[in-house]
C-alpha cells in the first residue's frame, strides 16, 4: 500500500523549533533582540504552553545486541496517568502475552520523573526495548508524535494507554484481525476492548445499542478507545496531515457531522474536547472518510480492560467471525448519488472479488458496442471480473441483464438524456458528470474501481499489469492520450484516502462547472467543452493544481502510449497490418456517430457480431501470430511512481519516460 511521507504534525504556532528561531535571527540581525524578548516573555508568561524543542529528522531504527531487528509489532505504551504502578501492571501484562517466535518492540512513552525507575523495573525479553520522555503537549501528542515510520516501512503499532492491562491472548487476535483485514479500504483500525455503541437521531437523545451477541463489531467513532492499532501506515500517516491541515483552520471543531455540537453535551461528555483527547478527532477523520474501527463485540471477549476490572473472558480463545457493523448517525454525504440499496448490492459483489469491481456506464446507444467488446474478451478469455454495467435506460438493462456473470444495474439516479449522448452536447456532459458520482460513491464505500469504456478493442489483458503497478503502491493508474490528459475510457481508482479525496475534488468542481454552463449561462449557444473528470484529475495529479490545498497527492502511473492507443491508431495502418506490434487496447474514438464507429471496426476486422451473434473465430484471429507491445519492466514502474513532475510531463510531450 502507498504510503505518505512522515512529518511532525505538532509543528505549528504553538511550537517553536530552535532551527526557526535561529533563522529568524541569523536572517533579520535587526530584530535579534526583539525575537529574543519576546521568547522569554512567551517562556515566563506562559510555561506550560510552549516548548523548544529540535525536531526530529529520521524516522527512528530499532537495534539490539543482536544487531538490526526488524519488529513484527512495536507497542507504543503511553503513560497518560503520569504514575508508575499503572505502568508497571500493564508492562506486566504486556510481558505475559504470547508473542510466539516473533519479535516485538516496546517503546515506553512516560513523563520525565519515570524515565529511571522504567528503564531499571521494567523487564522485557521480547525485542527492543526503548524509553522516551512524553513532553507535556496535551493528550494528542502522545497518539500523533509517539510514532513517526518512515514512507517505506511495512511497520504494525498498536498504542496502550497506562490505564489499561491486557491479556495473554490479546497478541492472537491483533495478529488474525490485521491479517484478515489489512485490504479492507473501509477500517481504520483494531481495537482490544469493546466499546459503547451510541446512535444518534437528529431531533433525539443519543442512544446506546446493546449488542450482547456479536463477537466483533464495526463502529465509525472512537468511542472511549484506549488500545488503538492503526490497519496501515497509509491511513495513520493520512490522518496526521488532514489533522495538520485542520489545525490551521480556526474554524474547525471535531464534531461528527449531525451530532450535537454543544459544548456541555452528552457527546461531549463521553468523546471530551479537541484540547484533551484524541477520540473526537479521530472520530471525525473517521466520518469524513467513511472509515470504521474493529472492536471486540460484547458477545465475543475484550482483550484489554481498566486496572482492577475483572475480565472473565481473558486466557480464552476467540475466532473473528463476520463484524456487525454499527454508524454513530445515519447522516449520509450530501453528495451522495448512489441510493443505499444499490451501494449494497457494489458493496457484496466488490467482497466476493477481493474489494474491487469492473465498471462501466451503457447507454442503448452503444449496446451493440458493449456486445462486440463482450464477444471480444470472452473469446480471447480475458473478461474482466466482477463487472457491472451501470445502465441509464431500460433498453440496455434488458439487453445485459442476462449476461453470465455480470450485474446490470439500472441506477435511477441517471438523468433522462433525451438529446442524446453526442460528445459536447449537455447529455454526454451530464453522463460524465453523473459517472463521476457513481465511481466517487464507491470509492467512498471502500471498494476500488476499474472503469473502463466499452468502445474498444482488447488484444490482451490489462489487469496483470495493473495489479502488478497496483502492488508497487500506485493509486490511481491510466492512460494519457493526444492532448497529454488522463483518458476516462481506462482507469483503476485504488481506493486509498488519497484517492478518495481528489474523487471528491473533482465532483465538487466538474458540478460547478456544469451548473455554470447550462444553469446560469445566458448564451443560447451550446458549449462544446466542459472542464470534466479527465481534465480535473489531469490537474490534480498530473500538474498538480489541485484547486484545494487540502488534497493529498496520490500516486499515480501513466501507462505508456503505446500500450493504450486511441482511435488515431487506425489512420497509422496501411493495408491492415495491425499483427506487428499490437498494443493492449485501441480506443474506437476520434470518429463521430455510432455508425461510423462501427463501420471502422468492420474495415479492420475488429467488429466481432454477424447479427447480434458473437463471432469468436474472428475476435481470435484478430490476435493470431500477432507480436505485442511488452509492459515496462518493475524497475520502470518504480522509478516512475518516486515522481514525474507536472513540468516534465508539459515539456516531455510524448517523449516521456518509455513511451
Amino acid at each position: 500500500m502507498a504510503a505518505f511521507p512522515t512529518f511532525d504534525s505538532f509543528q505549528s504556532s504553538r511550537r517553536w523549533p530552535t532551527r526557526l528561531i535561529g533563522t529568524l535571527i541569523v536572517q533579520r540581525s535587526s530584530t535579534t533582540f526583539a525575537v529574543v524578548c519576546a521568547v522569554l516573555v512567551t517562556l515566563f508568561l506562559f510555561p506550560g504552553s510552549y516548548e523548544i524543542t529540535e525536531l526530529e529528522t529520521a524516522p527512528m531504527r530499532i537495534t539490539s545486541s543482536l544487531g538490526t531487528v526488524t519488529p513484527v509489532l512495536r507497542i507504543i505504551v503511553l503513560g497518560e496517568s503520569r504514575l508508575l504502578t499503572p505502568l508497571l501492571e500493564l508492562c506486566d501484562s504486556l510481558a505475559a502475552a504470547d508473542y510466539g517466535s516473533d519479535t516485538i518492540a516496546l517503546d515506553l512513552w512516560v513523563d520525565h520523573s519515570l524515565r529511571g525507575d522504567a528503564q531499571r523495573l521494567v523487564a522485557w525479553n521480547k525485542g527492543p526495548l526503548h524509553v522516551h520522555q512524553l513532553e507535556r503537549a496535551g493528550p494528542l501528542h502522545g497518539w500523533l508524535r509517539t510514532w513517526s515510520p518512515g514512507p517505506d516501512g511495512e511497520e504494525v503499532a498498536i498504542f496502550v494507554a497506562d490505564t489499561e492491562v491486557v491479556d495473554p491472548a490479546y497478541y492472537t487476535f491483533l495478529k488474525d484481525a490485521h491479517m484478515r483485514y489489512n485490504h479492507s479500504m473501509d477500517i481504520a483500525g483494531i481495537a482490544l476492548h469493546s466499546t459503547k455503541i451510541l446512535k444518534f437521531k437528529p431531533g433525539e437523545e443519543l442512544q446506546e445499542v446493546v449488542d450482547t451477541t456479536s463477537s466483533v463489531v464495526l463502529y465509525n467513532a472512537a468511542i472511549e478507545t484506549r488500545t488503538f492499532s492503526p490497519i496501515s501506515l497509509e491511513v495513520w500517516n493520512q490522518f496526521r496531515m488532514w489533522f495538520e491541515s485542520k489545525m490551521t483552520d480556526l474554524y474547525f471543531w471535531p464534531f461528527i457531522r449531525g451530532s450535537p455540537t454543544r459544548k456541555g453535551s452528552e457527546w461531549d461528555y463521553f468523546l471530551g474536547s479537541k484540547d484533551v483527547a484524541w477520540n473526537l478527532v479521530f472520530s471525525r477523520f473517521c466520518h469524513e472518510f467513511e472509515l470504521s474501527i474493529l472492536y471486540p463485540g460484547r458477545g465475543g471477549l475484550s482483550h484489554s480492560t481498566n486496572h482492577g476490572k475483572a475480565q472473565e473472558s481473558f486466557n480464552k480463545p476467540q475466532t473473528l467471525e463476520a463484524p456487525v457493523r454499527y454508524s454513530f448517525s445515519e447522516f449520509t454525504r450530501k453528495s451522495q448519488f448512489v441510493s443505499e440499496d444499490s451501494l449494497a448490492i457494489i458493496t457484496k459483489i466488490a467482497h466476493q472479488n477481493n474489494g474491487w469491481v469492473s465498471l462501466t456506464v451503457v447507454t442503448h446507444a452503444f449496446v451493440s458496442q458493449a456486445l462486440s467488446w463482450l464477444c471480444n474478451v470472452d473469446a480471447l478469455e480475458i473478461r474482466p471480473p466482477a463487472i457491472i454495467w451501470l445502465v441509464a435506460d431500460a433498453d440496455s438493462y434488458n439487453a445485459l441483464k442476462d449476461v453470465r456473470g455480470t450485474l446490470a444495474l439500472h441506477l435511477d439516479e441517471f438523468s433522462e438524456l433525451d438529446g442524446g449522448v453526442s460528445y459536447g452536447t449537455k447529455g454526454y456532459w451530464t453522463l460524465m458528470l453523473e459517472r463521476s458520482k457513481v465511481v466517487d460513491d464507491i470509492l467512498g464505500c471502500g471498494i476500488s474501481v476499474f472503469a473502463f469504456e466499452t468502445d474498444q478493442v482488447w488484444f490482451r489483458d490489462p489487469l496483470p499489469l495493473i495489479r502488478s503497478i497496483v502492488r508497487e503502491g500506485a493509486d490511481i493508474i491510466g492512460a494519457l492520450d493526444s492532448k497529454r490528459e488522463i483518458g476516462g475510457n481506462l482507469l483503476f481508482f485504488r481506493s486509498s484516502l488519497a484517492t478518495r479525496e481528489v474523487s471528491r475534488e473533482i465532483v465538487a468542481h466538474f458540478q460547478r462547472y456544469y451548473d455554470e454552463r447550462y444553469k446560469t449561462r445566458t448564451s443560447h449557444s451550446e458549449p462544446k467543452y466542459l472542464p470534466n473528470d479527465q481534465s480535473l484529475l489531469s490537474n490534480i495529479v498530473i500538474y498538480h493544481r489541485s484547486q484545494s490545498q487540502h488534497v493529498q497527492q496520490p500516486r499515480f502511473f501513466a501507462i505508456p502510449r503505446n500500450l493504450i492507443r486511441d482511435g488515431l491508431w487506425y489512420t497509422t495502418v496501411h493495408g491492415y497490418q495491425p499483427k506487428l506490434g499490437l498494443p493492449m487496447i485501441v480506443n474506437n474514438n476520434f470518429i463521430v456517430g455510432v455508425s461510423n464507429k462501427i463501420q471502422r471496426l468492420k474495415q479492420f476486422g475488429h467488429w466481432f457480431l454477424d447479427n447480434e451473434t458473437c463471432n469468436t473465430s474472428r475476435a481470435r484471429d484478430a490476435v493470431k501470430g500477432a507480436t505485442f507491445v511488452p509492459d515496462p519492466p518493475k524497475a520502470t514502474i518504480q522509478e516512475y511512481l518516486r515522481g514525474l513532475s507536472g513540468e516534465e510531463v508539459r515539456n516531455s510531450g510524448v517523449k516521456l519516460p518509455y513511451y
